[in-house]
């Protein structure tokens, strides 16, 4: 008898072939848009090279509903980097912009982009969502790791120590930066991202839940579970000031921070590992 792995697999070129119809007018209006904002860097800012690209291992990655456009330049001065981040979004909109500059970038990213093009299936967006979630862990990791450290130089008699919002910044991080790994494999795996004022609730339990013929479940019951304190947390962060922040309560969310990332990364990772044996091929 079939097993799920089978199922999902055998399913691939269906799928692909429905994603790759519905993705071709995002495509076009995505790289209309794009070449609009290059020549919006080089007459604004003259920039003298800009690249259109997807930053995921195994090459490009297919538009999902709520995919940015990727854009690396050269020649943009550094110090007009941050309002040229912010110009090209008014210049993208509905979509968003990520840009990087070449002079800044790791070597992987520029052979990226001198590579260009790429993936064609559904194949190689497993393999790049894959890539995608161990980069992105391991820097939700060392946000983890600091808010640890910062935590332990907090001096509790002091409620106005400044260290303590340090820390609630770096939790907030915690969750944003799962969230956006989240809404990654919402975007590219399930083609479907949860929209509306509970989007975020919906969104932990679509990772918590089997796709049929798609994916199997993202996260355990228990990681979603743990995680839902986070994106309390996260929401306090936002709309609370700072004095505000309780030192006791914060004290408890970084006391069980270790054992929930462990239990996430490790949901996660497994996805990944999933994600590359769905890829491969027999």
């Amino acid at each position: 008898m079939a097993g799920p792995l089978a199922s999902y697999r055998d399913t691939m070129p269906r799928r692909g072939a429905q994603a790759r119809r519905e993705q071709e007018q995002r495509r076009r209006r995505a790289r209309k848009t794009a070449r609009r904002v290059a020549e919006y860097l080089r007459h604004a800012y003259g920039a003298a090279r800009v690249v259109l690209f997807r930053p995921m291992a195994g090459g490009e990655v297919p538009l999902g509903p709520r995919s940015d456009i990727d854009l690396a330049v050269r020649g943009l001065d550094k110090a007009d980097y941050f309002e040229a981040v912010a110009r090209v979004q008014d210049e993208a909109a509905p979509f968003q912009v990520d840009l990087v500059r070449l002079e800044q970038c790791p070597a992987s990213l520029r052979d990226v982009v001198r590579r260009g093009g790429g993936a064609r299936d559904m194949r190689d967006s497993y393999l790049a969502v894959a890539g995608h979630i161990r980069r992105e862990l391991e820097q939700i990791k060392a946000v983890v790791d600091r808010a640890q450290e910062i935590w332990n130089d907090v001096d509790l008699d002091r409620p106005a120590d400044h260290r303590i919002d340090a820390v609630a910044l770096n939790l907030h991080e915690f969750y944003a930066g799962l969230e956006r790994i989240l809404k990654t494999i919402a975007d590219r795996i399930d083609q479907t991202v949860p929209e509306g004022g509970s989007w975020r609730q919906e969104l932990l339990g679509q990772m918590n839940a089997e796709l049929n013929g798609v994916r199997p479940p993202v996260l355990s019951n228990e990681a979603r579970k743990r995680l839902d304190r986070y994106r309390g947390f996260r929401h306090v962060v936002r709309n609370a000031h700072a004095f505000e922040f309780d030192p006791e309560q914060i004290d408890l969310l970084i006391e069980r921070l270790p054992d929930t990332a462990d239990l996430v990364f490790r949901d996660l990772r497994a996805f990944a590992d999933t994600l590359e044996r769905m890829a491969s091929t027999e």
